[in-house]
């Protein structure tokens, strides 16, 4: 019985490994599912390995009728994004999020995993989960992460990323990062006093930073 379990599980990551070579690319049209990644090939051989050990796991679990460590899921996502293998981290953060939906980090990961993909509706409606579901208590990367891609893919849409640096604000206090996107947004929309204000207290933050004092400058001199 031992013998034909081992055998069955095998075989999965038998199958699981050719779905890693082949199935992603056809699932995901239009979307890119691999990245060249410059890694050597004993890291190479090794996040592979793991992967494949890791699945092989999640297999074992599920045909014991037993719950799936949701760590392999994670493990399994990081070391294929590690690998470039997009695909495969958004199917293990998939996993991984359908057990445990409160998992905001999973969210944020998966957010990344998508705009790498070129997913950027969803990448967006990602990092937006991460933000609601941590309700203030993930990381400011949770912010900068959603403003970037607001700034990238979604330019018209000004109000939303102020409304989520002002959330930052609420939730994280004044750091140099919220000053500073704040002050650019001051300063696009023709406020430069809200602008030189906030790059004030950004500088007061970061007075080792010299590149905020230089912006600043910049925005002092043009003001009218």
């Amino acid at each position: 019985m031992i013998g034909g379990v081992l055998v069955l599980v095998c075989l999965v990551a038998i199958l699981y490994g050719g779905w890693l070579q082949f199935g992603p690319s056809a699932k995901y049209r239009g979307l890119t599912t691999r990245l060249d990644v410059q890694i050597d090939d004993a890291t190479r051989a090794y996040l592979e390995n793991q992967i494949k050990t890791d699945q092989a796991s999640v297999n074992a679990a599920k045909l014991a009728g037993k719950e799936v460590d949701l760590n392999l899921y994670a493990s399994i996502s990081s070391n294929a994004y590690s690998l470039g293998w997009l695909a495969v981290s958004k199917e293990a953060l998939d996993a991984e999020l359908k057990a445990n939906p409160i998992n905001y980090g999973a969210w944020n990961n998966l957010g990344s995993v998508l705009e790498a993909m070129g997913d950027f509706k969803n990448a967006r409606a990602s990092y937006e989960k991460a933000l609601d579901v941590s309700a203030g208590k993930g990381p400011e990367k949770f912010y900068i992460d959603e403003v970037n891609i607001l700034e990238a893919h979604f330019a018209g849409e000004q109000d939303k990323i102020k409304a989520v640096l002002e959330l930052a604000l609420s939730t994280k206090g004044q750091t140099s990062w919220n000053m500073v996107m704040l002050g650019r947004w001051y300063n696009v929309h023709g406020d430069c006093q809200s602008a030189i204000e906030h790059f004030k207290v950004a500088q007061s933050l970061s007075p080792k930073n010299t590149s905020i004092g230089e912006e600043l400058q910049t925005i002092e001199g043009t003001c009218k």
